[in-house]
């Protein structure tokens, strides 16, 4: 399969299973190319999603004796943000104070392919302002 075809299938999948995206931060400025796709809410689902395309594009190197490690190599993030996160939208999709979390995303996405690790449940990340 193409990258170009793989994008496409992916995005068709977070489409079917989780909505249309209603705006998408392109490649954030990391090393590794990666977009994070905004979903809005729905009446079953009342709170907007952030899920990002690019991290599964390679393998990360999660431990060998990790049982079902393989299983564990290719991952997308996702995360959810209050109904009011965008009390304007769309026209504050961009706006410092609510694009912050899709660039954290983004970096959080890179960083086992910039460290040569993986991100799993549980685990969390340092930072200045403490772990996520």
């Amino acid at each position: 399969m193409t990258d170009e075809a793989l994008a496409q299938a992916r995005e068709e999948h977070i489409a079917r299973c989780l909505g249309e995206s209603a705006h998408v931060y392109y490649d954030v400025g990391t090393s590794v190319p990666v977009d994070v796709h905004l979903i809005g809410p729905t009446a079953v689902r009342p709170f907007y999603l952030l899920v990002t395309t690019g991290m599964s594009d390679r393998a990360m190197a999660v431990p060998g004796e990790l049982e079902g490690a393989q299983d564990h190599a290719l991952a997308e993030l996702v995360l959810a943000l209050p109904r009011g996160w965008f009390p304007h939208f769309p026209d504050d999709v961009e706006h410092e104070d609510r694009a912050w979390p899709a660039r954290l995303l983004a970096r959080l996405a890179a960083l086992p392919h910039q460290l040569g690790t993986w991100l799993g449940i549980g685990h969390t990340v340092p930072s200045p302002q403490g772990p996520y």
